[in-house]
Protein backbone atom coordinates (compact mmCIF):
# COMPACT_ATOMS: atom_id res chain seq x y z
CA UNK A 1 0.00 0.00 0.00
CA UNK A 2 1.32 3.39 -0.95
CA UNK A 3 2.40 5.57 1.93
CA UNK A 4 0.93 9.04 2.39
CA UNK A 5 3.20 11.84 1.28
CA UNK A 6 4.13 14.19 4.10
CA UNK A 7 7.27 16.21 3.35
CA UNK A 8 9.04 18.10 6.11
CA UNK A 9 11.06 21.27 5.91
CA UNK A 10 13.89 22.45 8.13
CA UNK A 11 13.91 26.02 9.29
CA UNK A 12 17.12 27.97 9.83
CA UNK A 13 16.79 27.05 13.51
CA UNK A 14 16.52 23.35 12.63
CA UNK A 15 12.81 22.98 13.50
CA UNK A 16 10.71 20.84 11.12
CA UNK A 17 7.62 22.19 9.39
CA UNK A 18 5.21 19.65 7.88
CA UNK A 19 3.08 20.37 4.83
CA UNK A 20 0.95 17.33 5.66
CA UNK A 21 -2.45 17.72 4.07
CA UNK A 22 -2.17 21.45 3.51
CA UNK A 23 -1.62 20.71 -0.16
CA UNK A 24 -4.78 18.64 -0.49
CA UNK A 25 -6.78 20.21 -3.34
CA UNK A 26 -10.03 20.15 -1.38
CA UNK A 27 -8.69 22.01 1.60
CA UNK A 28 -8.25 25.26 -0.29
CA UNK A 29 -5.27 26.06 1.91
CA UNK A 30 -2.38 25.21 -0.39
CA UNK A 31 -1.32 28.81 -0.87
CA UNK A 32 -1.43 29.40 2.89
CA UNK A 33 0.59 26.25 3.51
CA UNK A 34 3.28 27.26 1.05
CA UNK A 35 3.43 30.79 2.48
CA UNK A 36 3.82 29.50 6.03
CA UNK A 37 6.53 27.09 4.94
CA UNK A 38 8.39 29.87 3.17
CA UNK A 39 8.23 32.08 6.23
CA UNK A 40 9.52 29.21 8.33
CA UNK A 41 12.58 28.80 6.15
CA UNK A 42 13.29 32.42 5.29
CA UNK A 43 12.24 33.78 8.65
CA UNK A 44 11.98 37.41 9.67
CA UNK A 45 15.72 37.82 9.96
CA UNK A 46 17.73 38.93 6.95
CA UNK A 47 20.91 37.02 7.76
CA UNK A 48 21.85 33.35 8.10
CA UNK A 49 23.08 32.09 11.45
CA UNK A 50 26.85 31.54 11.78
CA UNK A 51 26.31 27.80 12.23
CA UNK A 52 24.58 27.36 8.88
CA UNK A 53 26.72 25.60 6.27
CA UNK A 54 26.09 24.67 2.66
CA UNK A 55 26.99 21.04 3.34
CA UNK A 56 27.50 18.41 0.67
CA UNK A 57 24.82 17.33 -1.74
CA UNK A 58 22.93 14.16 -0.85
CA UNK A 59 21.05 13.76 -4.10
CA UNK A 60 22.79 11.91 -6.95
CA UNK A 61 24.80 13.81 -9.55
CA UNK A 62 22.99 13.38 -12.84
CA UNK A 63 25.60 12.85 -15.51
CA UNK A 64 23.31 12.50 -18.53
CA UNK A 65 19.70 13.28 -17.72
CA UNK A 66 18.54 13.31 -21.33
CA UNK A 67 19.25 9.58 -21.71
CA UNK A 68 17.43 8.56 -18.56
CA UNK A 69 13.86 8.58 -19.71
CA UNK A 70 11.80 8.03 -22.82
CA UNK A 71 9.32 10.61 -24.05
CA UNK A 72 6.20 11.07 -21.92
CA UNK A 73 2.86 12.68 -22.76
CA UNK A 74 2.38 14.25 -19.32
CA UNK A 75 4.61 16.22 -16.92
CA UNK A 76 5.51 15.19 -13.40
CA UNK A 77 2.93 15.92 -10.75
CA UNK A 78 3.06 18.75 -8.21
CA UNK A 79 5.11 17.71 -5.19
CA UNK A 80 7.76 15.90 -7.23
CA UNK A 81 11.38 16.83 -7.77
CA UNK A 82 14.23 15.22 -9.68
CA UNK A 83 15.81 12.09 -8.24
CA UNK A 84 16.22 12.53 -4.49
CA UNK A 85 18.25 9.41 -3.75
CA UNK A 86 19.67 6.30 -5.37
CA UNK A 87 17.62 4.22 -2.92
CA UNK A 88 14.45 5.75 -4.32
CA UNK A 89 15.69 5.16 -7.83
CA UNK A 90 16.40 1.45 -7.33
CA UNK A 91 14.00 0.32 -4.61
CA UNK A 92 10.88 2.47 -4.60
CA UNK A 93 8.54 0.26 -6.59
CA UNK A 94 5.36 2.22 -5.93
CA UNK A 95 6.63 5.74 -6.52
CA UNK A 96 4.63 8.17 -8.63
CA UNK A 97 7.78 9.86 -9.89
CA UNK A 98 8.23 9.25 -13.64
CA UNK A 99 11.88 8.30 -13.23
CA UNK A 100 10.92 5.53 -10.80
CA UNK A 101 8.06 3.94 -12.71
CA UNK A 102 10.15 1.73 -15.00
CA UNK A 103 10.92 -1.80 -13.83
CA UNK A 104 13.77 -2.27 -11.35
CA UNK A 105 16.17 -3.58 -14.00
CA UNK A 106 15.68 -0.45 -16.07
CA UNK A 107 16.33 1.79 -13.10
CA UNK A 108 19.49 -0.05 -12.17
CA UNK A 109 20.75 0.45 -15.72
CA UNK A 110 21.09 4.14 -14.87
CA UNK A 111 23.93 3.17 -12.53
CA UNK A 112 25.45 0.56 -14.83
CA UNK A 113 25.47 3.02 -17.73
CA UNK A 114 26.97 5.72 -15.47
CA UNK A 115 24.12 8.12 -16.10
CA UNK A 116 24.01 9.06 -12.42
CA UNK A 117 26.57 9.01 -9.62
CA UNK A 118 25.61 7.96 -6.11
CA UNK A 119 27.04 10.56 -3.72
CA UNK A 120 25.91 8.38 -0.82
CA UNK A 121 28.74 5.93 -1.56
CA UNK A 122 31.46 8.49 -0.87
CA UNK A 123 33.26 7.51 2.33
CA UNK A 124 32.92 9.55 5.52
CA UNK A 125 36.62 10.51 5.35
CA UNK A 126 36.34 11.73 1.76
CA UNK A 127 33.14 13.59 2.53
CA UNK A 128 34.88 15.37 5.39
CA UNK A 129 37.74 16.44 3.09
CA UNK A 130 35.26 17.64 0.47
CA UNK A 131 33.19 19.62 2.94
CA UNK A 132 36.19 21.25 4.60
CA UNK A 133 37.85 22.13 1.28
CA UNK A 134 34.67 23.54 -0.24
CA UNK A 135 34.06 25.61 2.89
CA UNK A 136 37.65 26.87 2.76
CA UNK A 137 37.12 27.97 -0.85
CA UNK A 138 33.52 29.21 -0.72
CA UNK A 139 32.70 29.92 2.91
CA UNK A 140 29.26 29.65 4.50
CA UNK A 141 25.91 31.24 3.54
CA UNK A 142 26.55 34.00 6.10
CA UNK A 143 30.10 34.66 4.89
CA UNK A 144 30.29 33.57 1.22
CA UNK A 145 33.48 33.92 -0.79
CA UNK A 146 35.29 32.67 -3.88
CA UNK A 147 38.81 32.06 -2.57
CA UNK A 148 40.61 30.37 -5.46
CA UNK A 149 44.10 28.98 -4.94
CA UNK A 150 46.95 28.66 -7.41
CA UNK A 151 48.72 25.41 -8.34
CA UNK A 152 50.86 25.64 -5.20
CA UNK A 153 47.86 26.02 -2.92
CA UNK A 154 48.39 29.74 -2.27
CA UNK A 155 45.51 32.24 -2.51
CA UNK A 156 45.20 33.59 -6.05
CA UNK A 157 43.86 37.10 -5.54
CA UNK A 158 43.40 37.73 -9.27
CA UNK A 159 41.75 34.41 -10.20
CA UNK A 160 38.19 35.68 -9.85
CA UNK A 161 38.98 39.25 -10.85
CA UNK A 162 36.27 40.77 -13.03
CA UNK A 163 33.54 38.44 -11.79
CA UNK A 164 32.47 40.80 -8.97
CA UNK A 165 32.50 38.01 -6.39
CA UNK A 166 34.36 39.88 -3.67
CA UNK A 167 33.27 39.21 -0.09
CA UNK A 168 31.51 42.57 0.31
CA UNK A 169 29.33 42.06 -2.76
CA UNK A 170 28.60 38.44 -1.86
CA UNK A 171 27.61 39.36 1.69
CA UNK A 172 24.97 41.75 0.32
CA UNK A 173 23.88 39.19 -2.26
CA UNK A 174 23.51 36.51 0.40
CA UNK A 175 20.98 38.62 2.31
CA UNK A 176 19.02 39.44 -0.84
CA UNK A 177 19.03 35.82 -1.95
CA UNK A 178 17.65 34.71 1.41
CA UNK A 179 14.88 37.29 1.16
CA UNK A 180 13.85 36.75 -2.45
CA UNK A 181 15.18 33.47 -3.84
CA UNK A 182 15.82 30.82 -1.19
CA UNK A 183 12.23 29.60 -0.92
CA UNK A 184 12.36 28.31 -4.51
CA UNK A 185 16.05 27.81 -5.31
CA UNK A 186 17.18 26.48 -1.92
CA UNK A 187 20.12 27.39 0.28
CA UNK A 188 22.70 25.79 -2.04
CA UNK A 189 20.98 26.82 -5.29
CA UNK A 190 19.77 23.26 -5.85
CA UNK A 191 16.24 24.28 -6.87
CA UNK A 192 14.85 22.35 -3.91
CA UNK A 193 13.52 25.15 -1.75
CA UNK A 194 10.21 24.52 0.09
CA UNK A 195 8.13 25.87 -2.79
CA UNK A 196 10.30 24.31 -5.51
CA UNK A 197 8.44 21.04 -5.79
CA UNK A 198 5.07 22.75 -6.08
CA UNK A 199 5.79 24.78 -9.19
CA UNK A 200 6.26 23.55 -12.74
CA UNK A 201 8.67 23.93 -14.36
CA UNK A 202 10.85 23.49 -11.28
CA UNK A 203 13.22 26.26 -10.21
CA UNK A 204 16.66 26.20 -11.81
CA UNK A 205 19.35 24.13 -10.12
CA UNK A 206 22.45 26.35 -10.30
CA UNK A 207 24.89 23.64 -9.21
CA UNK A 208 25.59 22.21 -12.66
CA UNK A 209 26.73 25.59 -13.99
CA UNK A 210 24.11 25.46 -16.75
CA UNK A 211 21.77 28.35 -17.48
CA UNK A 212 19.30 28.07 -20.35
CA UNK A 213 18.96 31.58 -21.68
CA UNK A 214 22.31 33.05 -22.57
CA UNK A 215 23.82 35.32 -25.21
CA UNK A 216 27.28 33.75 -25.23
CA UNK A 217 28.52 32.13 -28.43
CA UNK A 218 28.40 28.45 -27.52
CA UNK A 219 28.82 27.51 -31.17
CA UNK A 220 32.44 28.61 -30.91
CA UNK A 221 32.99 27.35 -27.34
CA UNK A 222 30.46 25.02 -25.72
CA UNK A 223 32.06 25.37 -22.27
CA UNK A 224 31.01 29.02 -21.88
CA UNK A 225 28.77 29.93 -18.96
CA UNK A 226 26.19 32.68 -18.75
CA UNK A 227 27.28 36.30 -18.79
CA UNK A 228 26.42 38.63 -15.93
CA UNK A 229 24.12 40.42 -18.36
CA UNK A 230 22.25 37.17 -19.02
CA UNK A 231 21.60 36.56 -15.33
CA UNK A 232 20.67 40.20 -14.72
CA UNK A 233 18.20 40.13 -17.62
CA UNK A 234 16.52 37.04 -16.18
CA UNK A 235 16.19 38.76 -12.81
CA UNK A 236 14.75 41.93 -14.35
CA UNK A 237 12.33 40.23 -16.74
CA UNK A 238 11.58 36.96 -14.99
CA UNK A 239 10.92 33.86 -17.08
CA UNK A 240 7.65 34.04 -18.95
CA UNK A 241 5.36 31.05 -18.45
CA UNK A 242 7.05 29.99 -15.21
CA UNK A 243 6.93 30.92 -11.53
CA UNK A 244 10.11 32.99 -11.88
CA UNK A 245 8.90 36.59 -11.41
CA UNK A 246 10.42 39.86 -12.49
CA UNK A 247 12.58 41.62 -9.89
CA UNK A 248 12.72 44.82 -11.89
CA UNK A 249 11.65 46.86 -8.87
CA UNK A 250 14.94 46.07 -7.16
CA UNK A 251 17.70 48.64 -7.52
CA UNK A 252 20.44 48.02 -10.05
CA UNK A 253 22.86 47.51 -7.17
CA UNK A 254 20.63 44.80 -5.70
CA UNK A 255 20.28 43.10 -9.08
CA UNK A 256 24.05 42.99 -9.52
CA UNK A 257 24.57 41.73 -5.96
CA UNK A 258 22.12 38.89 -6.61
CA UNK A 259 23.86 38.06 -9.88
CA UNK A 260 27.16 37.79 -8.01
CA UNK A 261 25.67 35.50 -5.36
CA UNK A 262 24.05 33.21 -7.95
CA UNK A 263 27.43 32.98 -9.68
CA UNK A 264 29.00 32.09 -6.32
CA UNK A 265 26.48 29.29 -5.76
CA UNK A 266 26.98 28.01 -9.28
CA UNK A 267 30.79 28.03 -9.06
CA UNK A 268 30.67 26.22 -5.73
CA UNK A 269 28.08 23.72 -6.95
CA UNK A 270 29.85 22.91 -10.19
CA UNK A 271 33.14 22.47 -8.37
CA UNK A 272 31.43 19.82 -6.26
CA UNK A 273 29.84 18.20 -9.32
CA UNK A 274 33.13 18.03 -11.21
CA UNK A 275 34.77 16.46 -8.18
CA UNK A 276 32.09 13.77 -7.90
CA UNK A 277 32.37 12.98 -11.62
CA UNK A 278 36.14 13.20 -11.96
CA UNK A 279 37.81 12.25 -8.69
CA UNK A 280 35.93 8.99 -8.04
CA UNK A 281 35.17 5.82 -9.96
CA UNK A 282 31.59 5.21 -11.03
CA UNK A 283 30.94 1.89 -9.31
CA UNK A 284 32.11 2.31 -5.72
CA UNK A 285 32.84 6.05 -5.63
CA UNK A 286 36.40 5.43 -4.48
CA UNK A 287 39.16 7.95 -5.15
CA UNK A 288 40.96 7.48 -8.47
CA UNK A 289 42.78 10.81 -8.81
CA UNK A 290 46.45 10.52 -7.88
CA UNK A 291 46.87 14.13 -6.71
CA UNK A 292 44.54 13.74 -3.77
CA UNK A 293 40.99 14.93 -3.16
CA UNK A 294 41.77 18.39 -1.83
CA UNK A 295 43.99 19.19 -4.82
CA UNK A 296 41.37 17.87 -7.23
CA UNK A 297 38.77 20.21 -5.71
CA UNK A 298 41.18 23.13 -6.04
CA UNK A 299 41.86 22.26 -9.69
CA UNK A 300 38.14 21.96 -10.38
CA UNK A 301 37.43 25.34 -8.81
CA UNK A 302 40.13 27.01 -10.91
CA UNK A 303 38.70 25.48 -14.07
CA UNK A 304 35.14 26.57 -13.27
CA UNK A 305 36.20 30.13 -12.47
CA UNK A 306 38.21 30.29 -15.70
CA UNK A 307 35.12 29.31 -17.71
CA UNK A 308 33.05 32.01 -15.98
CA UNK A 309 35.71 34.62 -16.67
CA UNK A 310 35.86 33.69 -20.35
CA UNK A 311 32.10 34.02 -20.58
CA UNK A 312 32.22 37.69 -19.55
CA UNK A 313 34.44 38.71 -22.49
CA UNK A 314 32.62 40.77 -25.11
CA UNK A 315 34.39 38.77 -27.81
CA UNK A 316 32.55 35.64 -26.65
CA UNK A 317 29.08 37.15 -27.04
CA UNK A 318 26.81 36.22 -29.94
CA UNK A 319 27.21 38.87 -32.62
CA UNK A 320 23.61 39.52 -33.69
CA UNK A 321 23.61 41.13 -37.16
CA UNK A 322 21.00 43.64 -38.20
CA UNK A 323 18.11 42.13 -40.14
CA UNK A 324 18.21 42.97 -43.85
CA UNK A 325 14.94 44.90 -43.51
CA UNK A 326 12.75 46.34 -40.77
CA UNK A 327 9.91 43.81 -40.29
CA UNK A 328 7.82 46.43 -38.46
CA UNK A 329 7.81 48.83 -41.39
CA UNK A 330 4.57 48.52 -43.38
CA UNK A 331 6.55 49.18 -46.55
CA UNK A 332 8.34 45.85 -46.04
CA UNK A 333 5.26 43.62 -45.93
CA UNK A 334 6.28 41.66 -49.02
CA UNK A 335 9.80 41.15 -47.73
CA UNK A 336 8.40 39.93 -44.42
CA UNK A 337 6.03 37.59 -46.24
CA UNK A 338 8.88 36.05 -48.23
CA UNK A 339 11.04 35.75 -45.11
CA UNK A 340 8.30 34.00 -43.12
CA UNK A 341 7.65 31.54 -45.92
CA UNK A 342 11.34 30.73 -46.16
CA UNK A 343 11.37 30.32 -42.38
CA UNK A 344 8.50 27.83 -42.52
CA UNK A 345 10.39 25.72 -45.08
CA UNK A 346 13.49 25.79 -42.90
CA UNK A 347 11.46 24.81 -39.84
CA UNK A 348 10.17 21.73 -41.65
CA UNK A 349 13.42 20.93 -43.48
CA UNK A 350 15.66 17.98 -42.55
CA UNK A 351 18.50 20.46 -42.21
CA UNK A 352 17.04 21.76 -38.97
CA UNK A 353 14.33 19.20 -38.15
CA UNK A 354 12.67 21.74 -35.87
CA UNK A 355 9.36 19.90 -36.04
CA UNK A 356 11.12 16.73 -34.87
CA UNK A 357 11.04 18.20 -31.34
CA UNK A 358 8.41 20.93 -31.75
CA UNK A 359 5.88 18.37 -32.99
CA UNK A 360 2.97 20.10 -34.73
CA UNK A 361 4.76 23.41 -34.00
CA UNK A 362 5.02 22.38 -30.35
CA UNK A 363 1.35 21.63 -29.79
CA UNK A 364 1.98 17.91 -29.52
CA UNK A 365 5.54 17.96 -28.25
CA UNK A 366 6.18 15.22 -25.68
CA UNK A 367 7.91 15.74 -22.34
CA UNK A 368 11.55 14.72 -22.17
CA UNK A 369 14.20 14.59 -19.49
CA UNK A 370 16.67 17.47 -19.53
CA UNK A 371 20.21 17.76 -18.17
CA UNK A 372 18.88 18.51 -14.68
CA UNK A 373 16.81 15.33 -14.59
CA UNK A 374 13.53 17.23 -14.78
CA UNK A 375 10.78 16.88 -17.34
CA UNK A 376 10.66 19.66 -19.89
CA UNK A 377 8.76 20.16 -23.10
CA UNK A 378 9.84 21.83 -26.33
CA UNK A 379 8.06 25.16 -26.60
CA UNK A 380 4.56 25.28 -28.06
CA UNK A 381 5.34 28.05 -30.50
CA UNK A 382 1.70 28.77 -31.27
CA UNK A 383 1.20 30.08 -27.72
CA UNK A 384 3.58 33.01 -28.08
CA UNK A 385 5.26 32.33 -24.73
CA UNK A 386 9.04 32.64 -25.08
CA UNK A 387 10.78 32.01 -21.79
CA UNK A 388 14.13 33.41 -22.84
CA UNK A 389 12.64 36.73 -23.97
CA UNK A 390 10.56 37.86 -26.94
CA UNK A 391 12.85 40.42 -28.54
CA UNK A 392 14.08 39.58 -32.02
CA UNK A 393 17.61 39.33 -30.63
CA UNK A 394 16.42 36.89 -27.93
CA UNK A 395 14.92 34.55 -30.52
CA UNK A 396 18.02 34.89 -32.69
CA UNK A 397 20.24 33.87 -29.75
CA UNK A 398 18.08 30.81 -28.97
CA UNK A 399 18.37 29.56 -32.55
CA UNK A 400 22.03 30.49 -32.91
CA UNK A 401 23.40 28.92 -29.71
CA UNK A 402 20.55 26.71 -28.56
CA UNK A 403 19.08 26.41 -25.09
CA UNK A 404 21.63 24.98 -22.69
CA UNK A 405 20.68 21.76 -20.93
CA UNK A 406 17.32 21.39 -22.69
CA UNK A 407 18.30 19.45 -25.81
CA UNK A 408 17.69 22.48 -28.05
CA UNK A 409 20.67 22.36 -30.41
CA UNK A 410 22.63 25.40 -31.67
CA UNK A 411 22.27 26.18 -35.36
CA UNK A 412 24.75 29.03 -35.63
CA UNK A 413 27.25 26.85 -37.47
CA UNK A 414 24.76 25.31 -39.92
CA UNK A 415 22.61 28.32 -40.79
CA UNK A 416 23.50 31.67 -42.27
CA UNK A 417 22.40 34.76 -40.36
CA UNK A 418 19.67 35.51 -42.94
CA UNK A 419 18.30 31.99 -42.47
CA UNK A 420 18.20 32.46 -38.71
CA UNK A 421 16.29 35.70 -39.24
CA UNK A 422 13.83 33.86 -41.50
CA UNK A 423 13.19 31.37 -38.69
CA UNK A 424 12.80 34.24 -36.21
CA UNK A 425 10.19 35.91 -38.42
CA UNK A 426 8.32 32.63 -38.85
CA UNK A 427 8.28 31.96 -35.10
CA UNK A 428 7.07 35.51 -34.44
CA UNK A 429 3.91 35.12 -36.55
CA UNK A 430 3.04 31.55 -35.49
CA UNK A 431 0.89 32.53 -32.47
CA UNK A 432 -1.34 34.88 -34.51
CA UNK A 433 -3.81 33.41 -37.05
CA UNK A 434 -4.44 36.74 -38.77
CA UNK A 435 -0.74 37.44 -39.15
CA UNK A 436 -0.22 33.94 -40.56
CA UNK A 437 -3.00 34.61 -43.04
CA UNK A 438 -1.51 37.96 -44.06
CA UNK A 439 1.88 36.44 -44.83
CA UNK A 440 0.40 33.49 -46.69
CA UNK A 441 1.16 30.51 -44.46
CA UNK A 442 -1.19 27.86 -43.17
CA UNK A 443 -0.73 25.39 -40.37
CA UNK A 444 -3.22 22.66 -39.41
CA UNK A 445 -5.59 23.64 -36.62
Amino acid sequence: MRKAFSPTLQTHAGQPVTFGSLMHPFHGRSAVGILLACLAVVGCETQYGPERTYGLRKDPVIKNGQKMMEERPLPDRPGQLPIASIKDLTEQEDSDHPFYRADSAKRKEFLVQDLVRDTGLISADDRKIMEETLEKLFGKPRDPKVAITDKDGNPDEKAAEGLQVDVTTLARGSVLYREHCLHCHGITGDGRGPTGKWVNPHPRDFRSGLFKFTTVNRVEKASLKASRGDLARTLRQGVEGTAMPSFNLLSEQNIQDLVSYVMHLSIRGETEVRTVLGAFDAAKMEMVDEDGLEEYINKASRSVVKAWKESQAAANAIQVPTMAFDPNDIANVEKLKESVQRGKKLFEDKKTNCNGCHVNYGRQAPYKADDWGTLSRPRNLTQGIFRGGRRDSDLYARIHSGIVGSGMNPFGKDLKSDEIWDLVNFVRVLPYPEMRKNVGIEIPE
